[in-house]
C-alpha cells in the first residue's frame, strides 16, 4: 500500500500495472512506454544495448531439472512397482548421464548466460543452506565414460541391450525447449556413445506434452524416460519448500518426477532409496525448535538426494533482469 509504506508515505499518487506480453516488452520498453519491468531471459541480445533504460538483477530463485522415470502403478496389484522397462533405474547409469550434460554451455549459448548450472537441488538464492562446496554433476566427459562403463556392464548382465533408448519430450512450439533437447541429446551421444544410448526426441504439441507430464493425474500417465519439462521455486522462505515435494510417501511432484505416485507401499521407490531420504525429510521436518539444526538436516537431506542423481539440477536463474 502507498499510504502505509514502512519508510512512509511513499511520493506517488498512485501505481499503474498492465500485464504486457513478452512477445512486446522489448519494443514498448524501447518505447518509453512502461517505467519498471521484468524482462524475458531469453530475449537478453534484443534489450542489453537499450540506452533508455538501467538493469538490475537479483538471483532468482527458481531452478530447472532433468527427471528420470522410475516406477508404474500397477492396476492388478493396487499399488506402485518398479517398472521393468524403466532404463533409468540404476543409480550409475542416471550419474553417467549427469556427468555427460553440459549445462553451464547450454544455459550461456540459450540463456546468453541469464542460466546456469547448479550443483544441487537447493540452489544460490537460498544463502543460508545453500552449499557450494556440494560436490555435484559438473560436466565430465571422461567421469561419464568411466561411470558408464560401470552401468553397461551391470545392466548387461541382467540381459539389457545396447544401445539404450530413451524418450525425452518436448514442445513444438517451444523453441529454446527444442533447442534444449537437441543440446542434451548431443552432449549425451557424444560423451556415451550412440551406439550405447540414443536420445530419441519425441515432439509434440503443447496439450499433449502437458498431458503427459504437467497436468498428468497420475504416474500412468508420465510417459517418457528423460524429462527436462520441469522447474520449481519455493513457496516461502524455508528450506522445505524445495524438498517436502520430492518425500515418496506424500510428495505432491513424485509422479511427475520419478513416475510413481506417492504413497507408504510403494517398490518402486523402496528400490531406489527413498526410505533413507524419506527419514531424513522427517528428521528435518521435525525440528522446529534450532534454525541452523533445521537448515542443516535439510543440508544432509538435499545432498542425498543429489547424490542419488534421481532428480538433476540443470540451469538455476542466475540473474533475473529487471529495468
Amino acid at each position: 500500500c502507498i499510504r502505509d509504506s514502512y519508510k512512509g508515505r511513499a511520493k506517488l499518487d498512485k501505481v499503474v500495472m498492465e500485464v504486457v506480453s513478452p512477445d512486446t516488452i522489448v519494443s514498448q520498453m524501447k518505447a518509453g512506454n512502461y517505467d519498471v519491468a521484468s524482462m524475458p531471459s531469453a530475449q537478453y541480445e534484443a534489450y542489453k544495448d537499450l540506452t533508455n533504460v538501467s538493469f538490475i538483477s537479483s538471483f532468482a530463485s527458481q531452478y530447472e531439472y532433468i527427471a528420470f522415470h522410475l516406477g508404474k502403478y500397477d492396476k492388478e496389484q493396487g499399488k506402485n512397482v518398479t517398472d521393468p522397462n524403466a532404463k533409468m533405474k540404476d543409480p550409475v547409469l542416471r550419474q553417467a548421464i549427469a556427468y555427460a550434460i553440459d549445462n553451464n554451455a547450454a544455459g550461456e549459448s540459450m540463456y546468453h548466460g541469464l542460466q546456469r548450472g547448479t550443483n544441487s537441488i537447493i540452489i544460490p538464492f537460498f544463502k543460508d543452506i545453500y552449499n557450494p562446496n556440494q560436490e555435484g554433476f559438473d560436466y565430465n566427459p571422461e567421469k561419464a565414460k568411466a561411470e558408464f562403463a560401470k552401468a553397461k556392464e551391470a545392466l548387461q548382465s541382467e540381459g539389457v541391450e545396447f544401445p539404450i533408448h530413451l524418450d525425452i519430450p518436448v514442445s513444438s512450439a517451444d523453441t529454446n525447449g527444442v533447442k534444449s533437447v537437441q543440446s542434451l541429446k548431443q552432449s549425451i551421444e557424444a560423451n556415451l556413445g550412440s551406439d550405447n544410448v540414443v536420445i530419441d526426441i519425441q515432439q509434440m504439441t503443447d496439450d499433449e506434452l502437458n498431458n503427459i507430464t504437467y497436468f498428468a493425474t497420475s504416474a500412468s500417465q508420465e510417459d517418457w524416460d528423460l524429462n527436462n519439462n520441469l522447474g520449481w521455486s519455493p513457496d516461502y522462505n524455508d528450506p522445505s519448500s524445495y524438498l517436502e515435494i520430492t518425500g515418496s510417501k506424500t510428495g505432491e511432484n513424485v509422479d511427475s518426477y520419478f513416475g510413481f505416485d506417492p504413497g507408504t507401499d510403494n517398490a518402486a521407490a523402496k528400490e531406489a532409496g527413498f526410505e533413507e531420504y524419506d527419514k531424513l525429510l522427517e528428521d528435518a521436518a521435525s525440528e522446529n525448535e534450532d534454525i541452523n539444526k533445521r537448515y542443516e538436516k535439510y543440508a544432509a537431506a538435499q545432498a542425498w538426494l543429489t547424490d542419488s542423481a534421481l532428480l538433476m539440477p540443470a540451469w538455476s536463474s542466475g540473474a533475473t533482469p529487471s529495468v
